[in-house]
């Protein structure tokens, strides 16, 4: 299972998403400031960053750079909302929230490490940044 760093503004949301990724076997750790993320990249080695959708541009921005920073093997995971858009281009992978069922998340965690096999775009080929979107 992966070792995920999960970032965020709101308890209640970062709370609710960590018990979800908890539920299938992954080790949560949460952290809602720099100071916070920094300490926790020097104590793990995460598999996954979640940058969440709440977080204003220049925070979520912040956190990638500290995550890049201190913890280079993690992969980004940024989510957004619709009437936002994607901030974080060069994350590795992105996921609209609300999303249309609370499986994708995990579905994307586990082809994010790996765990899980990438999905295709239908044409043949597959690839990360369309699994990412396909699920």
């Amino acid at each position: 299972m992966a070792l995920v760093l999960c970032t965020g503004v709101y308890p209640t949301l970062v709370e609710t998403r960590k018990m979800l990724l908890e539920s299938v076997g992954h080790f949560v750790v949460i952290s809602d400031t720099a100071l916070d993320i920094e300490t926790s990249c020097r104590r793990f080695a995460f598999d996954v960053a979640i940058i969440c959708q709440t977080a204003s541009a220049g925070l979520k921005r912040q956190w990638s750079s500290l995550v890049r920073a201190n913890c280079p093997s993690a992969k980004i995971l940024e989510l957004y909302q619709p009437n936002t858009g994607i901030t974080l281009g060069e994350a590795d992978a992105w996921l609209e929230v609300p999303s249309s069922a609370p499986t994708e998340l995990i579905d994307l965690i586990a082809v994010l490490t790996e765990q899980k096999p990438v999905m295709g775009r239908g044409d043949g080929s597959t690839s990360e940044a369309s699994a990412s979107k396909a699920v």
